[in-house]
């Protein structure tokens, strides 16, 4: 009797972990923006940038922003510790921010992001969205006149994210540089 008990209790967890293992991985995704050519100093991109099928999760991202820009990081700066290229917007000041749109929904977003130490940027804002546009979290993080590098993460998570938007504050809003985004579900 025990050996039939143990033997269909060994079958049935056989059973549920393959299931378990047969559910959808975990997506994550990342862009660092390094694969786009930087935008020459008078001309804005095209947006919406689109993304499609970011690292193999099946999720398209789409990326708007006024006049907005890619950036060689170093060009900008000349800082031999920060390299690669960032999003900005080139209107300022503006408070619509950089929107992020997922082809379905997800459950975390994390941004790096910042400045190089002109002004006053602060607060960060990172915004998250449900697909009925309701705010449904949101992260902030100061950036002070003078502040430099590294530049500041900002995650939110929730349920269901569709969409975040990044704005940043002080007299120049909008003047900061949004150098890495991921995301998972």
């Amino acid at each position: 009797m025990c050996r039939r008990f143990l033997f269909f209790a060994v079958i049935i967890f056989v059973l549920n972990a393959g299931i378990a293992l047969a559910a959808d991985p975990v997506a994550v995704g990342r862009l660092d923006f390094d694969q786009l050519k930087p935008t020459p100093a008078d001309q804005k991109m095209a947006t919406p940038l689109v993304f499609p099928d970011v690292n193999g999760t099946g999720i398209n991202v789409t990326i708007e922003g006024p006049a907005l820009t890619v950036t060689d990081l170093f060009e900008f700066a000349h800082l031999d510790e920060i390299r690669g290229n960032a999003l900005i917007t080139n209107i300022w000041p503006q408070q619509d921010g950089i929107s992020i749109k997922f082809s379905r929904p997800v459950q975390t977003v994390g941004i790096i992001a910042g400045d190089f130490g002109g002004d006053e940027d602060g607060p960060l804002v990172l915004r998250a969205f449900d697909c009925k546009g309701q705010v449904v979290g949101q992260a902030s993080a100061p950036w002070n006149d003078g502040q430099m590098p590294p530049f500041a993460p900002l995650t939110v998570s929730a349920d269901s994210i569709c969409q975040v938007i990044f704005t940043s504050g002080g007299e120049f809003a909008g003047s900061t540089f949004l150098d890495v985004l991921t995301f998972g579900s």
